[in-house]
């Protein structure tokens, strides 16, 4: 099991991103909304992975927030996220040991991609992710003929919008399809056809 903590005081990203781990085995991620609130969590519990805004609030800033973490959890991966441009953020990308850093607005797919490289976890490349996608697309054409585009399209709106991006969420997106089917006899007809997703 692979542990990690997202350190941002903003709760829409760290709800993406717990979403995004969440749909990934072997993880499991907890999150502050200041430093002082992670040190707390880190001296009782370490963890392999480090997420943490460098602009984060009260007494401890994200640059001593990363000083505490090389040395009391030496073996954390650290990952910054920020939407600063400043000196600040030059310097510490030179004398912290980021493994890489991230510019807000946020692409999560990418940051969990980061993530996973980082914790020495292979993502499934994009071109093995397009390949499934066209099987669960191909057998949902067979099942529901011309409106399958329609349905796919929905679907994969739906499961990308919550999260969806990797191999893993795969059995989510088939679950959203086989709602948008509607129908009993297709969506058994189609969980058969995918049940290697599932």
């Amino acid at each position: 099991m692979k542990r990690l903590i997202i350190v941002d005081p903003d709760p829409a990203t760290v709800g993406a991103l717990t979403n995004a781990f969440a749909a990934h085995e072997g993880m499991e991620s907890r999150h502050a909304d200041s430093a002082e609130a992670a040190r707390e969590i880190l001296r009782r519990d370490p963890v392999d992975l480090v997420l943490t805004e460098l602009a984060i609030p009260r007494a401890v800033d994200g640059v001593r927030f990363l000083a505490f973490v090389k040395s009391k959890v030496p073996g954390a991966r650290c990952i910054l996220m920020t939407g600063s441009n400043s000196s600040l953020l030059q310097a510490t990308l030179k004398t912290a040991a980021i493994e890489r850093h991230y510019r807000k607005p946020l692409d999560i797919r990418s940051v969990v991609e980061g993530a996973l490289k980082a914790l020495g976890e292979t993502p499934v490349s994009s071109e093995a992710l397009s390949d499934a996608l066209d099987d669960l697309k191909t057998q949902l054409a067979r099942v529901m003929g011309p409106v399958s585009q329609i349905i796919f399209d929905n679907a994969v709106r739906q499961w990308r919008g919550a999260g969806g991006g990797a191999r893993s969420d795969l059995p989510e997106l088939a679950r959203i399809i086989c709602r948008e089917i509607d129908d009993p006899v297709r969506e058994k007809r189609y969980r058969d056809d995918v049940a290697a997703y599932l």
